[in-house]
């Protein structure tokens, strides 16, 4: 172990959707038109979460996040986001994580990122 302060950070530039589909391949906002095309774009919010990336008993649909876990706000019917300084919901942008004491070198860490649907039913 490594004894010191550290930082890490984390800068979003762009986030885009252009099938306006969910992970199923489901469209976000309704049925398809006649065409098969999703038409109706997404309410995305997103999910950051810092990890080892070798971290037991987590999987990518529930990480354990034990470092940082935050959600952006919603970016509503928004599949083609330039990000800013603000993500919303009290998150800025870079995202920053800072600790101080024990630092295991021999671990890989990862940021991961998590784009979800809200829906407003």
């Amino acid at each position: 172990y490594v004894g010191a302060d550290y930082i890490f950070q984390a800068q979003l530039e762009s986030y885009q959707n252009p099938t306006h589909t969910l992970e199923t391949g489901d469209c976000c906002d309704g049925d398809p038109n006649a065409m098969g095309v999703c038409t109706g774009s997404c309410n995305n919010i997103f999910t950051f979460c810092i990890q080892e990336s070798n971290a037991t008993g987590n999987n990518l649909a529930l990480p354990l996040c034990p470092f940082l876990r935050v959600f952006s706000g919603v970016f509503q019917d928004n599949d083609d986001i330039s990000f800013d300084e603000d993500l919303g919901n009290g998150v800025s942008n870079p995202l920053t994580f800072s600790r101080s004491g024990a630092w295991p070198v021999s671990q890989e860490y990862v940021l991961v990122s998590f784009p979800g649907q809200m829906n407003w039913e």
